[in-house]
């Protein structure tokens, strides 16, 4: 650890990991060689309601196997780092558990799933004595000749999503499973 922030709601280590090697996320060998270095920001759990960021000061290696494909390979923290990861482990663990009981609670108590920046269509309130659910109009927004028996999906995105667990949309559509 070299150095511990605290600035209001939160608490910022900065930190350097002491291993003198890596593997190889893709042969498994053993490596000394640094490429290069990096910081990298990463969220922790909350420690006594406060916010707690790390930022860890991590190498790149290189790959001294001549047979794998992979030349370079960041360094990554057992138990706290993932690849890609902006979460430590903890976090993401702790919110793939509590995100589908947030989520079914949501639906649950309106009908629909509220999604900031965008009403609901006129008509679909959610509400006791709605006269349409949403699931109706939905699927009634999809053109008949097109409806299968396969699950389709509303708004999805074209990338594929990440590994990573982002807790609010900020903006983006939502995926919307629907069956006919």
């Amino acid at each position: 650890m070299d150095r511990v922030d605290r600035s209001g709601a939160s608490i910022t280590l900065h930190a350097k990991p002491t291993a003198g090697t890596a593997s190889c996320p893709q042969c498994g060998t053993e490596s000394a060689r640094v490429h290069s270095h990096y910081r990298r920001k990463v969220a922790d759990l909350a420690t006594a309601g406060q916010e707690v960021l790390l930022y860890l000061e991590v190498r790149r290696f290189f790959c001294t196997n001549g047979g794998c494909g992979r030349r370079i390979f960041g360094e990554q923290v057992d138990g706290l780092t993932v690849r890609y990861g902006r979460r430590s482990v903890q976090l993401r663990d702790v919110l793939r558990r509590i995100a589908p009981s947030t989520q079914s609670r949501s639906v649950s108590s309106t009908g629909q799933r509220q999604h900031p920046g965008h009403p609901p269509p006129p008509g679909v309130q959610g509400e006791p004595g709605s006269t349409r659910s949403s699931r109706a109009h939905q699927a009634s927004a999809i053109p008949a000749g097109s409806r299968s028996s396969t699950p389709q999906r509303l708004n999805a995105p074209r990338t594929p999503p990440t590994h990573d667990l982002h807790p609010t949309h900020h903006g983006s559509p939502i995926n919307v499973r629907i069956s006919a």
